[in-house]
C-alpha cells in the first residue's frame, strides 16, 4: 500500500473492520494488526477521523 491517497474508501473501510474484528477475536492492538497487514497507522487515523465527521488534521 504505497500510495494510500489512491486507496478506495471501501478498502480503507475493510481495513478498519478487519482491525476491529482482529481485536475482538485475538486481543491484538490496532497497531499490531496494521503492522501485520503492512498498513501505516495514518490510514486508520484518517479513516476514523472521516468516519466521525472530523477533519484529518
Amino acid at each position: 500500500m504505497d500510495d494510500l491517497a489512491r486507496v478506495p474508501a471501501q478498502t480503507k473501510a475493510a481495513v478498519i473492520e478487519m482491525v476491529k474484528l482482529t481485536k475482538s477475536r485475538s486481543g491484538w492492538s490496532a497497531e499490531r494488526t496494521l503492522r501485520a497487514l503492512g498498513v501505516p497507522r495514518s490510514v486508520l487515523r484518517l479513516a476514523r477521523a472521516r468516519e466521525s465527521g472530523g477533519s484529518s488534521r
